[in-house]
């Protein structure tokens, strides 16, 4: 192993939301690494660091093209670096986006269990979400769309805007092409367009790719915005950097405009060169990484499933966030996560935020060095078990 994955670094008086806990606590929840990001980035960081004068920025046209180059090379699709957009964050975009393309008690859809920022994003800029839950497989432990369910959900000439997860969080699920065109297709039809949040599409897993809905076919890319991220794949949230991809002209200019509006195109004093690096200097560190999540959650998977019983633990294609079936044991995981963190002190995300089947649910992130994995992994074991003897 050429990078270093063990060392954890120490965050617990560093303002960070993940580890913002009590002492004897372990933060498995929110979706950030316990990794150090990848080395060049750390170090166009500190580069610029130096400089000691933290200006305004603006984006160079080699951020873009970098991008491009990186679909182009990582995920064999085109994209124009004029089809690309700067912003401060996919969910700040999305916002924008249901604000400029949108009007009030027009109607956004989303497929349920699904990222929960979604839902604040509908509501918190007075749009009217429909929820088109998801089918659920516990034999697979697999979702896929109910297309009758949905079909009849977007024939609603209220419905403007489908928000979308590629690959699906929090299932880790990876949408195939045949999934990904039959939803353009209807969406098409009813005149909505895409939002398609992106932000995990690097972390695949070694040998898994992944369809951009952009590239899925030229329907998904007349109606389709994709944002994507630097920070998922190279711990690097804190730093507010994202795209947008929208090869539609018309679509491009109108979030253009918003964007600019909502004052939220322009870059902070790092995240240019933090993302320069990570997008042309550290396809290595990322192929490394991806090969260790792997590792984790097969570690994380086979231990739970041997020492919980009727625990289902869905196996994410893409990711480090486990989908954790706790049905068995309880229909309320939202009272099963506060047992767990008041017994044993590990902290999870409760399924019941992401809302379709998710209350009986829990979701744990695993990208985190051995040591601290083996722990949460104990403690989940005691704490169900435990659990388990209350009822």
């Amino acid at each position: 192993m050429l990078y270093d994955f063990q060392s954890l670094p120490d965050r617990r008086r560093a303002y960070s939301i993940k580890w913002n806990i009590g002492e004897e606590e372990l933060p498995m929840f929110i979706a950030d690494m316990d990794f150090k990001s990848a080395p060049a980035v750390c170090r166009a960081i500190r580069s610029k660091a130096a400089l000691e004068a933290y200006g305004y920025h603006f984006v160079p046209p080699v951020f873009f093209e970098a991008l491009a180059d990186w679909f182009a090379r990582r995920h064999h699709a085109a994209v124009k670096p004029e089809e690309i957009l700067y912003c401060e964050g996919v969910m700040p975009a999305i916002g924008s986006v249901l604000r400029h393309l949108t009007a009030p008690g027009d109607k956004v859809v989303a497929l349920s269990p699904v990222y929960h920022h979604f839902y604040s994003a509908a509501r918190d800029n007075g749009r009217e979400l429909v929820l088109c839950p998801l089918l659920y497989d516990a034999d697979s432990k697999d979702y896929r769309i109910d297309v009758q369910a949905l079909q009849a959900v977007l024939s609603d000439p209220k419905v403007k805007v489908l928000l979308f997860c590629n690959p699906h969080n929090p299932t880790g699920r990876v949408w195939d092409r045949e999934t990904l065109s039959h939803l353009g297709s209807l969406c098409a039809k009813n005149d909505v367009f895409v939002v398609s949040d992106e932000i995990h599409a690097d972390l695949t897993d070694p040998g898994v790719g992944y369809t951009p809905f952009f590239a899925t076919d030229l329907v998904c890319k007349n109606i389709s915005i994709v944002a994507t991220s630097p920070s998922k794949s190279f711990n690097l949230a804190g730093l507010h950097t994202a795209s947008l991809l929208i090869a539609n002209e018309r679509l491009r200019e109108k979030v253009r405009a918003g964007l600019h509006a909502d004052m939220i195109d322009e870059p902070n004093a790092f995240s240019v060169e933090a993302s320069l690096a990570a997008y042309t200097e550290s396809d290595d560190w990322l192929d490394e990484l991806r090969a260790v999540l792997a590792v984790n959650k097969a570690f994380a998977c086979r231990r739970l499933t041997e020492h919980c019983p009727g625990l289902k633990v869905r196996y994410p294609q893409a990711s480090y966030l486990l989908w954790l079936d706790c049905s068995a044991l309880t229909e309320n995981a939202d009272d099963l996560a506060d047992f767990l963190r008041e017994a044993t002190g590990l902290v999870l995300t409760k399924g019941s935020v992401f809302l379709g089947n998710g209350r009986s649910f829990l979701r744990m992130n695993v990208a985190c060095p051995t040591p601290m994995l083996e722990d949460g992994i104990s403690r989940f074991i005691h704490g169900w078990r435990a659990y388990a003897e209350s009822l």
